[in-house]
């Protein structure tokens, strides 16, 4: 009898003792640092290039004076890398970088632009010149009805990943520059019209300059374009690509490349590749070439080499067209490569529309369409493309050359 009293005080002790270690506070601490580790929130310690020893220091933010201030002056003192820790900050004036500068933001910084301030909230220093070698990483970006970009830069050699912009009415990313990364981005522009104001103009990103930039892993919605490649004046823009993003637009198209009006650049050589979207209105894809620029006799257009390759889009509801051909004043296009794509939706207008200048001498050429659905009984190509060149495709009624 006395052996097994023995033997159950000896299970209770030991129940208890394991209790005791599953409530044990420095276990607890243990696995709290460990979460905070995860999500990132460590001392923010920034790199002063102008310091003697040239050693890393915590730098101090206060949520309720303006970020903007506080960061041009960490610029200013030569602070090449900047955190910004968790906080929810106002910007009231333009962020102004130089070259190689790093902001690294919290994945809990909410930036928010003061309704009064209408600029840029990131921008250079020196809006006539380039900066290199620039960084700016996570943070949550918040805009409001005013207009006003998000990031606007000239800048080469830079890297933009991990940002979430939230309901901005501009151009969340207008840049131009070379060999220039954009990646793992959540873009959510406005979802509805405030007053009389309407989508146009909303693009997520717009690339106006430069060669050897790449925009892929995100996910970006706008009111107007989702990504456009389109000079304003001279400027060329060239070897660029999208790829894996999923791109939604509620007044313009996923993709967009050529020339405006006014514009007399180039654009060439530029491939959209895995992407899948929804518009609401207007085309699913646009090429354009609307310059009233044009030579009298090119040798080549303007707008060339351009692919679409692995585009699944649909139309939500009824939208205008599908893939559309915009060439007027002279212009035309050439090498327009639409390779295992799939257009869908009810257009009021045309599923495909290939329209090209008044001038027979500048029929648009080489245009490739193959293993591509367009849905549609409805399709406008007034003059075949020379070199016009379709294969196992699911268009309907479509015009015979």
């Amino acid at each position: 009898m006395r052996k097994i009293h023995l033997l159950y005080l000896l299970l209770v002790f030991t129940f208890n003792a394991c209790s005791d270690l599953d409530n044990n506070p420095i276990e607890e601490s243990k696995e709290n640092i460990a979460i905070d580790k995860i999500k990132g929130r460590i001392p923010n310690l920034s790199y002063n290039k102008n310091a003697n020893n040239k050693s890393r220091s915590k730098l101090s933010f206060k949520e309720e004076k303006d970020l903007a201030l506080q960061i041009n002056k960490y610029i200013n003192q030569g602070y090449e890398e900047i955190e910004i820790p968790m906080g929810n900050y106002k910007i009231y004036k333009t962020i102004r970088l130089k070259s190689d500068v790093k902001l690294s933001f919290d994945y809990d910084a909410i930036i928010r632009r003061d309704p009064s301030f209408k600029g840029a909230i990131i921008g250079n220093a020196n809006t006539n010149s380039y900066i290199e070698n620039v960084e700016i990483s996570g943070g949550i970006f918040y805009s409001n009805e005013n207009n006003g970009n998000i990031i606007k830069l000239k800048c080469n050699n830079s890297i933009f990943e991990n940002i979430i912009v939230e309901n901005f009415r501009a151009i969340a990313f207008h840049l131009k520059g070379n060999n220039n990364l954009l990646q793992n981005l959540e873009v959510y522009g406005p979802t509805k019209k405030i007053g009389n104001k309407d989508w146009n103009g909303t693009a997520a990103i717009h690339v106006y300059q430069g060669e050897h930039n790449t925009i892929k892993n995100s996910i970006l919605n706008s009111g107007d374009d989702g990504v456009a490649f389109q000079p304003e004046g001279n400027e060329t823009i060239s070897n660029s690509n999208v790829y894996n993003c999923t791109i939604n637009s509620i007044e313009g198209a996923s993709c967009v490349v050529g020339l405006p009006t006014e514009s007399k650049g180039i654009v060439r050589d530029i491939i959209f590749n895995d992407i899948v979207g929804v518009v609401k209105d207007n085309a699913l894809i646009t090429i354009v070439n609307k310059s009233k620029r044009q030579e009298a006799y090119p040798e080549k257009s303007r707008v060339r080499n351009i692919t679409f390759k692995k585009i699944s889009l649909k139309g939500e509801g009824e939208i205008r067209k599908g893939v559309a051909f915009r060439c007027h004043n002279g212009g035309w296009v050439s090498n327009i490569k639409i390779t295992d794509c799939s257009f869908k939706g009810k257009f009021r207008d045309f599923g495909l529309d290939i329209r090209s200048s008044q001038k027979k001498s500048r029929n648009n050429r080489d245009v490739q369409i193959i293993n591509t659905t367009i849905q549609g009984n409805k399709h406008w190509m007034p003059r075949c493309p020379v070199n016009f060149k379709v294969r196992r495709n699911k268009i309907n009624k479509l015009p015979k050359c």
